[in-house]
């Protein structure tokens, strides 16, 4: 079904929510772990080279492997609901790592910015109150999913047009 021309008043998303500074905490903190553990490693005297070099090889990539689970736990698949002036995001597998569910209106928009991450489209709301600052994709690669997101991506920004023209 092709997009239409004037978004609807009202429909739901299956989209993929971020927050950059949880990704970039998840990327970053445990590979830091790698310290720690050369710490502990040179408590250890009298081992081989070739197990020293197995020992960091491991922490290495194993704490990579945990910051790619990490990262992976950080993005939540959310339904995105718009009705009218009102928006809620349902967190669909809500975990510690994710943000909770939250509702707002299109009046607590301070910003709207339309990027691209490997080249997968995506948009960035900025607002007053929780979660403050939040990027949307689509829910996978598949053509229905993209097609929606641009549909909300469109809807969105229509909804700020009208608020900005009525305001001014």
């Amino acid at each position: 079904m092709p997009p239409s021309e004037t978004p609807p008043d009202k429909g739901i998303f299956r989209v993929r929510l971020a927050q950059g500074w949880k990704i970039a905490l998840a990327m970053v903190l445990p590979p830091l772990l790698i310290l720690p553990g050369l710490f502990l490693l040179t408590k250890f005297r009298g081992l081989s080279e070739p197990v020293v070099f197995g020992v960091i090889s491991a922490m290495v990539l194993s704490l990579c492997g945990a910051a790619i689970w990490l990262v992976s736990r950080c993005i939540a698949l959310v339904d995105y609901s718009v009705e009218g002036e009102r928006h809620r995001v349902e967190v669909l597998r809500p975990s510690f790592l994710k943000v909770r569910s939250f509702d707002f209106g299109i009046g607590e928009v301070t910003g709207f910015q339309v990027g691209q991450s490997n080249g997968r489209l995506l948009f960035t709301v900025m607002k007053r109150g929780y979660p403050g600052k939040f990027s949307i994709n689509a829910a996978s690669d598949r053509p229905e999913d993209v097609t929606l997101f641009k549909e909300l991506m469109r809807l969105m920004a229509a909804r700020l047009d009208e608020r900005k023209a009525a305001v001014s």
